[in-house]
């Protein structure tokens, strides 16, 4: 029997650096990418409109990145609870993997569904995606989160060097046939009456090629892909380019200060400057 491997994409739009994808190819066997829009969950904020536009443009910019490689994604639409496992049985994959969200709903939600899959003997892992320490690893004296950015940048330079990122597969084995998809014109993320996406569309390119992209803005204005202390090397699914500098720096729900703290830029005592 063919082993088949589940990634499920949330955050992590993009085929360079992400872990989940990464180790189900390592794992052998065939892998489906699925990503849901999962806007039933009680506790998950719901995207805004400019976060839709965004997440469209992306999931678009993903899957043509896929189908070069051999793949295609799979978009379903509904409770993760729900729409995973209905997956994991029409696939008939016998291991799920993502990268860890971390905001409290996100990690109670992720924690009961992981159980639950283990529960029916599934290989079932998470993987780190999106920062380059995971917040348990660097706490006080007192094993409580930082709160003060000083002494947290300090504790992070005592930590071994973050693994470097992984590249880009030039191929994933996946199944003969895909699995039925949402089509994603039908989830209307996008604007219509009025569009008022036109300025986003001129100054913005979503996707993973945007962040290497020239930027569309004058030079006297921040890049989008330009690096700071907390931005990613990646596409997040709904950062839209009005709440991006925010959503970056703010501290994960958990309280602790290693959300600020991204796989982008990479300094201190290991020589690695800031990644352009």
């Amino acid at each position: 029997m063919v082993s088949r491997t589940l990634v499920w994409l949330r955050d992590d739009l993009r085929v360079a650096d992400n872990p989940a994808l990464h180790h189900a190819i390592q794992r052998g066997g065939e892998v489906v990418v699925a990503y849901v829009l999962d806007d039933e969950t009680t506790a998950i904020r719901p995207l805004g409109g400019a976060s839709r536009w965004w997440l469209h443009q992306s999931l678009a910019a993903l899957s043509a990145e896929l189908e070069r490689r051999g793949a295609r994604l799979t978009l379903r639409r509904g409770a993760a609870a729900d729409v995973i496992p209905s997956l994991v049985d029409e696939s008939g994959a016998d291991a799920v993997f993502w990268n860890r969200r971390y905001g409290k709903a996100a990690r109670d939600a992720d924690a009961a569904l992981k159980s639950s899959l283990r529960d029916r003997e599934l290989d079932v892992s998470s993987f780190q995606g999106s920062l380059l320490f995971e917040p348990w690893t660097v706490q006080t004296g007192q094993g409580t989160p930082f709160k003060v950015f000083t002494p947290f940048y300090r504790a992070c330079l005592e930590q071994p060097e973050p693994r470097h990122p992984f590249p880009a597969p030039s191929d994933i084995p996946s199944p003969a046939t895909a699995l039925p998809s949402d089509d994603l014109d039908s989830w209307a993320l996008e604007p219509s009456r009025p569009d008022w996406a036109g300025g986003l569309r001129d100054r913005w390119e979503p996707g993973e090629k945007g962040r290497t992209a020239p930027s569309r803005r004058s030079s006297a204005t921040i890049s989008p892909t330009t690096p700071t202390a907390t931005s990613r090397p990646t596409t997040r699914r709904a950062t839209s380019p009005r709440s991006s500098a925010s959503a970056r720096s703010a501290p994960s729900r958990s309280g602790t200060a290693c959300a600020a703290t991204s796989r982008r830029t990479r300094r201190g005592r290991w020589g690695l400057s800031s990644a352009r």
